[in-house]
């Protein structure tokens, strides 16, 4: 089998990967699983993408396509660059060639997988391998190199044998025991279940932007520590798989026959999980709901709340104790799912929690954002203290605007940006706004948004939720700390582009907060 089971319409192929999933399709064994483009999450490890990833019964190996020319000379790749018409090494990249690149990745898989098994080895590592697919380079062109743990595969061996007998010929098919059935079950169901949602409308498992968020092994501690405390409250700064921890929990307290109350308070992501839940057997111990007046309705072992900060501002503590007792949070076992800032606030209902709660977590680290947006919020909120210096943005664009035709122009060039930087053709881009007021005193604006093919959305109604690329506009007043906190949040929804549309008059505002750091806009 093949996934997902049809090659994605939209972005460009332009390294015949299309021809290849083709290929895989027909010359692959049924029985044989093969995952198409896979983009592998872990942090202090820069983000790898497996071009395809073939499971069988003897070996697990990544294979990377290189459409174009290469060459190793003097212990060096280097790569033919048709525009400039000369050789050039490879700069810029995490990795010094394709060898470097294949062979990282297959171990970035391995440590996935590890993660997802409680640190023990679902297969000996002998029956990893890694490949590398060079379309426009013979097999002998490569013989000097040296390698013998990355196999160099050259156009002419692709022409002249289908793909079962060159990946037979990678992963020893006749010189080892095959892998057992209920191990390659285990690495399926570890790749479909933990894909991360980044989507507002549908699962990950079943769209074509396939991405695999690996745990940490403070995520990773923080699962069995929870466990071995009844009462928990888990503080996370954006982007630090908070809502992915609490899912995880809900699964592996449902698996051990717990009765799980899993309290969603952010409608999208109720949606989202509601759809989810059913695909996995044991939903039947898992009941999901969104407010707090249903909670006592319901007989559970443990409740796991996420995304309820809303929830906990629009309450006035008296309100709260009508749902919950003192002797409910005292008795019960359960864990809440926190932003950090919560950690640093007086709160009522929280300070009354915290005369309850046996162990709390901080987790500090975002593993979603690029660099420079983690940056670029770190650097709202908390201003010049203890931040890199940022010379110039590419992953945070701030585009000004004078005029509501002004506002329309630049959204279009924002969305070409987006578009031709992350080669999402056929993808809407998502527009985020801070509330519909922004919109009183721009009419041609909202109808233009509206009639074209964006996905405009309020703040609000994205909560929990994130995309690849998007646009943020209207947040003014950037001198006000409330406006940068709002902004700082909002930026995190993307994961790798934004572009930040402003009114001319915040420019001094947005100017000396730059200027301060390195920095212009």
């Amino acid at each position: 089998m093949i996934y997902p089971e049809e090659f994605p319409r939209h972005g460009r192929d332009i390294s015949n990967e299309h021809t290849f999933y083709r290929r895989f399709q027909k010359e692959i064994p049924h029985s044989w699983n093969v995952y198409y483009s896979l983009t592998l999450i872990t942090p202090d490890v820069p983000m790898r993408e497996i071009d395809f990833l073939v499971v069988s019964p003897y070996g697990i190996t990544s294979v990377e396509l290189k459409n174009g020319k290469w060459r190793f000379q003097k212990g060096k790749w280097e790569f033919f660059n048709a525009r400039s018409r000369d050789w050039q090494p490879v700069e810029g990249k995490s990795y010094d060639g394709p060898v470097n690149q294949a062979s990282s990745q297959i171990q970035l898989f391995r440590e996935f997988l590890l993660n997802h098994n409680q640190w023990k080895d679902l297969v000996y590592e002998e029956y990893f391998s890694s490949a590398v697919f060079f379309l426009k380079n013979s097999t002998k062109e490569f013989s000097h190199t040296g390698q013998r743990k990355t196999h160099l595969i050259g156009k002419d061996k692709l022409e002249n044998h289908n793909l079962e007998s060159v990946l037979q010929e990678i992963q020893n098919n006749f010189q080892r025991e095959p892998i057992p059935v209920e191990a390659i079950q285990a690495i399926h169901e570890i790749i479909l279940k933990n894909l991360n949602l980044v989507t507002k409308d549908e699962l990950i498992a079943i769209n074509h932007e396939d991405k695999l968020l690996s745990l940490t092994k403070e995520q990773y501690s923080l699962i069995q520590g929870v466990k071995e405390n009844k009462r928990s409250i888990v503080f996370g700064v954006a982007g630090s798989g908070k809502s992915l921890l609490a899912g995880k929990l809900a699964l592996d307290f449902a698996k051990e026959k717990h009765r799980v109350l899993l309290w969603q308070g952010s409608k999208a992501l109720f949606n989202l999980w509601q759809s989810e839940l059913k695909q996995h057997p044991e939903s039947e111990s898992i009941t999901l709901v969104q407010h707090p007046k249903e909670i006592t309705s319901f007989e559970f072992d443990i409740l796991i709340a996420d995304q309820i900060e809303s929830i906990l501002d629009g309450m006035e503590l008296k309100e709260w104790k009508l749902y919950f007792s003192d002797w409910f949070w005292q008795s019960k076992q359960w864990v809440l799912f926190l932003d950090r800032s919560y950690r640093m606030q007086n709160h009522p209902i929280l300070d009354s929690l915290l005369t309850s709660v046996r162990q709390t977590w901080d987790i500090t680290r975002n593993i979603r954002n690029s660099n420079e947006i983690i940056s670029f919020a770190n650097l709202l909120v908390e201003g010049i203290a203890g931040n890199p210096n940022l010379e110039s943005f590419t992953d945070v664009q701030l585009i000004s605007v004078v005029d509501e035709d002004d506002f329309i122009e630049k959204i279009k060039y924002s969305v070409a940006y987006l578009k031709r930087r992350m080669s999402v053709l056929a993808e809407p881009i998502t527009i985020l706004y801070p509330e519909e007021a922004i919109f009183q005193d721009k009419p041609k604006l909202k109808e233009f948004l509206n009639v074209r093919e964006y996905s405009l959305v309020p703040l609000v109604d994205f909560q929990g939720l994130e995309e690849s690329v998007g646009i943020l506009l209207g947040f003014s007043d950037w001198e006000q700390t409330k406006t940068r906190w709002a902004l700082s949040k909002a930026i995190l929804h993307f994961r790798d582009v934004v572009c930040i549309l402003y009114e001319e008059r915040e420019r001094e505002s947005i100017a000396s907060l730059l200027q301060k750091n390195g920095s212009s806009p």
